[in-house]
């Protein structure tokens, strides 16, 4: 399975997305209320992991099966933040519940030790070095939901 599917975490390689500027965020504020700034956060976590399960890498049956789990629960201390969050199918994140990610993971049949290191590596983004970003462009979502809605 691994090398298969295109790699959220690294998707970018040398070339990063262009950044957010701060017209972007000042349209924002006067553009959107918080659900859909919610809304649009959301669907930049499911875009960053190609809308796919961050666990089993499948594609979901439609946009409200794919849903977003707490890679640590909030029941064990884990926070509503980009990097703990990741895409999970229903099934998944029903399946994973409020037990360790890893522990769960490790036993399912479609384990794979990069996807594995990807959500690390995910989880780790706050912490990097440089400002890498793999969040993607505000601009881009903007423009994808307003192509959607027209």
């Amino acid at each position: 399975m691994s090398g298969t599917y295109p790699s959220p975490a690294w998707k970018y390689g040398s070339v990063e997305p262009p950044r957010p500027t701060h017209k972007d965020y000042l349209f924002a504020l006067e553009t959107m209320n918080r659900k859909e700034a919610r809304a649009i956060w959301r669907d930049g976590i499911k875009a960053c992991w190609n809308d796919r399960c961050a666990f089993c890498n499948g594609t979901p049956i439609d946009d409200d099966s794919l849903t977003l789990d707490h890679v640590k629960p909030r029941s064990a201390g884990g926070e509503d933040l980009t990097r703990n969050l990741v895409p999970a199918c229903r099934s998944c994140n029903t399946d994973k519940g409020s037990t360790n990610y890893r522990e769960w993971y490790r036993q399912q049949p479609f384990y794979c030790r990069t996807r594995e290191l990807e959500i690390e590596a995910w989880m780790s983004q706050g912490d990097r070095r440089g400002g890498e970003p793999w969040e993607a462009s505000l601009e881009a979502i903007i423009l994808e939901r307003s192509a959607v809605a027209a």
